[in-house]
């Protein structure tokens, strides 16, 4: 199956399609659901090595995945949006990763567009109604001001100041409605700042530093371990990178 590489990104979802590899082990901030398109792929967690042709891995997961040079759907839902909590719900209350969940009819031809479009209703052999509880709004204010990717959301004392809470609070709190440490979720929304940044400009050093990392080392780090690969291995030789 001829598959191009894309890469769309929007406020609550991103979507990459296309053979990244081998991720090595990583933990993201975010539900990712990986759809093999041409063939199956390889899934391993502390626990568990699958062959599959689809897996949802709930964010903070330590895993590691392997395209086996199969073209790959690789789709993320933001932690607050409504898809994350009901996927959360649905698949991911007792374990944190679902193997073989997304319907046939995502490998077909012109399954793409609802690819790209995270629709998740349609993705899901299943698909409930139901959703976690609500996330503290707090915590869910602390996640829109790292996201939105201000300078002063670098130092997590003065967004706890600014949400009346302690540091120790703050840091409690996040995890206990996310179940994502804080200072991942940070690394998280400074890569989505990073890669909104090389979207408009194509200059990955300037749009490093300008989403907050030190130099080209600090972000390549921070990448694999929230990625388990380099920027350059999605960046390089897309065929089309949209905001949208």
């Amino acid at each position: 199956m001829a598959i191009s590489r894309k890469l769309h990104l929007s406020t609550t979802h991103a979507t990459f399609l296309g053979d990244f590899g081998l991720a090595k082990w990583h933990r993201h901030g975010a539900p990712v659901l990986l759809v093999g398109l041409s063939g199956q792929i390889r899934v391993k967690t502390e626990s568990l090595d699958e062959l599959c042709w689809s897996a949802l891995i709930d964010a903070n997961q330590l895993h590691e995945v392997d395209c086996l040079g199969e073209h790959v759907a690789t789709l993320y839902w933001e932690l607050d949006s409504a898809t994350a909590m009901t996927l959360r719900c649905s698949y991911l209350h007792s374990e944190s990763v679902a193997f073989d969940v997304a319907g046939s009819k995502l490998r077909k031809l012109g399954s793409e567009q609802s690819l790209l479009s995270g629709s998740a209703e349609s993705a899901f052999k299943h698909w409930s109604a139901d959703t976690l509880g609500p996330i503290d709004e707090r915590v869910l204010q602390c996640m829109q001001l790292l996201r939105a990717g201000r300078e002063d959301t670098d130092s997590q004392q003065h967004l706890a100041s600014e949400l009346n809470l302690s540091q120790s609070r703050l840091a409690h709190l996040f995890k206990q409605h996310t179940g994502v440490p804080y200072r991942r979720y940070r690394q998280w929304s400074q890569l989505n700042c990073f890669m909104r940044q090389v979207s408009r400009s194509g200059e990955i050093t300037a749009s490093a530093l300008n989403a907050g990392f030190y130099d080209s080392s600090h972000l390549s780090n921070t990448y694999r371990k929230i990625f388990g690969i380099s920027p350059s291995t999605i960046l390089n030789q897309l065929d089309e990178f949209k905001l949208v």
